[in-house]
């Protein structure tokens, strides 16, 4: 029977579940502290080794450490867990390393349980093929999951600290680091795993100035970079000290304002939050400045999210669109040309599904990641159509007419006339070939050229399908989503308006963007390639001359939607109201216009609110 691999490995973690607590409770009982794990260190080798794993001691010269390993013995990918069993003097296991050990062990034997599995049926597969169709289900189901997996611990905080290639029958190094460089990585990294402050620069000649502090959401490595960058070249050509801290503002930045304990500046922000802090009196107008050199590097569509009320409170920083992703092999084997127009579009996609292929577009049953981008489906071939979200005013939505909802029907019956899948792993059925066309955000690149491999110079990728109009022009029009960097008022009360924006300008601009971009993808790989708001910054990035061009041709033509009080109902609504069209087989035009109904309510409840005309 078919199972997912996660349900596998949860499986076998369970049935080791209470050894594993049982040595966690007796670790925090018995704490031990770094270099000096001698019976903690014997404890898990232990228990490793009544599991199937190898065990190395004293692994690197050091007394106490060791390495754990269950070998197929075939080539292919190597997965580490990192485990730490060391305890703090007087305070004992106060960071839950005993947690952290034990849970890795538990991660390991649940992988190997099923790597061995995976390795078994194989061998069964080789020695008796006539058992092949029926064991490839369950075999392709595996290795999907596996995938998954494997893209999803690249993804995980822990960093990878090499990564060494060596010919099929050779033994690996055996890491060969001194001792006291060990030792030294180890006190830094245990040193920052409990800050959040990242202005590690030194501070002292800035001595009497006011640091303007600096929130950022981001994830560790991406913050390190900017902390870097800050230090190296901010701070040192401007004299301006600067405060940086790691936060979650998603969830943290309205709260901590409205009560006066916000940031000077916030970072990466989404599109929703300068606009929503703005109507509340939150944020500088940035309009003050001069922004004549951002916006011909950035373009002013970006801009428009963040315009509110004849102000803009943000700049633009990353911002991403869609593209239309596909595969070559299949394509060619079927003799398809890449859709240029929708028309283009459907002949494709009638012929993929003849084949039992899929196709893509946006989820739409998925309950919480396919909201905006379902919405998002109608908002572009809306504008594609010429129309628009919003009255000129910005003062309700202007979709109750006849393109609105003819754009509307369109939409819904991409679904129910024609077939496109309404819940799907892009990734996988992809990689696999069961997709062999979609609709994704362009960052899907990073994730197919990293976790898949095995289909490289099979796919590339193209604009979106265009809109033929009355005169035969294409519109290729594309909602795009943007984030930005902003400035609260706490800076114009510390004094340090001018020092704030200094920071968010250079932040902004291209030369800042791009060293960012390099040095996140020389850090991170393929998976921390960024998609920088600033157009000069992207020419400089390790695209290949030709994706550089099909993404540049899409960007000429996306769109940025404003932002306005209210706004949060808009995509919600637009999504339920797809979803009542699709799925209990609503009137697409009643649904739209009840839907719309709500949301030009909840405007003119805000408004009100805010003191809007």
């Amino acid at each position: 029977m078919k199972q997912e691999l996660k349900e596998k490995i949860g499986q076998a973690i369970e049935a080791v579940l209470p050894e594993l607590l049982e040595i966690a409770k007796g670790l925090y009982e018995n704490p031990e502290i770094g270099g000096a794990e001698k019976q903690t260190s014997k404890l898990l080798a232990a228990w490793l080794e009544t599991h199937g794993f190898r065990v190395d001691r004293d692994y690197w010269k050091m007394p106490f450490a060791f390495r754990a390993v269950r070998d197929s013995g075939k080539p292919g990918p190597v997965i580490g867990f990192f485990a730490e069993y060391d305890a703090l003097p007087e305070i004992g296991h106060g960071c839950g390393h005993n947690l952290i050990c034990t849970a890795s062990m538990g991660a390991a034997y649940g992988l190997a349980s099923v790597l061995d599995e995976m390795s078994i049926m194989l061998k069964k597969m080789a020695d008796t093929p006539y058992t092949i169709p029926v064991r490839l289900s369950e075999f392709k189901g595996n290795t999907e999951s596996l995938g998954s997996l494997i893209l999803a611990l690249s993804q995980q905080p822990l960093t990878v600290d090499y990564i060494e290639l060596v010919p099929e029958g050779k033994k690996a190094d055996s890491g060969k680091i001194s001792f006291f460089d060990s030792v030294s990585y180890s006190i830094k990294s245990f040193a920052y795993s409990f800050t959040d402050d990242y202005s590690s620069f030194d501070t002292e000649q800035y001595k009497g100035k006011t640091s303007v502090n600096v929130w950022v959401s981001s994830g560790r490595d991406q913050v390190k970079v900017i902390n870097q960058m800050v230090s190296d070249i901010f701070v040192s050509e401007t004299g301006i000290p600067v405060s940086l801290n790691m936060v979650d503002t998603s969830t943290t930045l309205i709260q901590a304002t409205l009560a006066g304990k916000g940031p000077d500046v916030a970072l990466l922000v989404p599109q929703d939050t300068p606009v929503n802090l703005a109507s509340r009196g939150a944020l500088v107008d940035l309009s003050k400045f001069n922004m004549d050199a951002l916006k011909n590097e950035i373009g002013e569509q970006a801009f428009i999210p963040f315009e509110y009320n004849s102000g803009v409170y943000a700049l633009p920083e990353s911002q991403t669109f869609h593209m239309l992703f596909y595969r070559t092999d299949i394509f060619n084997e079927f003799g398809l040309e890449v859709p240029n127009t929708w028309d283009d579009f459907y002949k494709v996609m009638n012929i993929l599904q003849f084949n039992n292929l899929e196709v893509g577009i946006a989820e739409i049953n998925k309950a919480n990641a396919a909201i905006s981008l379902a919405a998002n489906t109608f908002k572009t071939l809306l504008y594609q159509n010429g129309g628009r979200m919003f009255t000129e005013d910005l003062k309700k939505t202007a979709l109750d007419n006849e393109i609105a909802y003819k754009t509307f029907e369109t939409t819904a019956k991409l679904y129910t006339d024609h077939g496109i899948a309404k819940e799907y792993d892009f990734f996988n059925r992809f990689r696999t070939g069961e997709m062999a066309m979609a609709i994704e955000y362009y960052s899907a690149y990073n994730q197919l050229k990293a976790a898949a491999p095995e289909i490289n110079g099979l796919w590339s990728f193209a604009p979106i399908p265009a809109t033929v109009g009355e005169n035969g022009e294409l519109n290729r029009s594309e909602v795009s989503t943007v984030t930005g960097c902003i400035m609260l008022k706490s800076a114009v009360k510390k004094g340090i308006e001018q020092e704030a924006w200094s920071f968010i300008s250079w932040w902004a601009g291209a030369e800042a963007q791009s060293y960012y971009a390099n040095m996140l993808e020389s850090t991170m790989g393929i998976l921390g390639r960024y998609s920088p708001a600033n157009r000069t910054a992207f020419k400089s990035m390790r695209w290949t001359h030709a994706e550089s061009e099909l993404i540049m041709s899409q960007w000429d033509s996306v769109i940025c939607i404003p932002e306005i009080p209210g706004n949060y109902s808009i995509d919600r609504s637009i999504t339920s109201a797809l979803r009542a069209s699709i799925n209990d087989e609503g009137a697409p035009r009643r649904e739209l216009a009840l839907y719309n109904k709500d949301i030009n309510n909840e405007i003119t409840r805000k408004r009100k609110e805010f003191g809007l005309p």
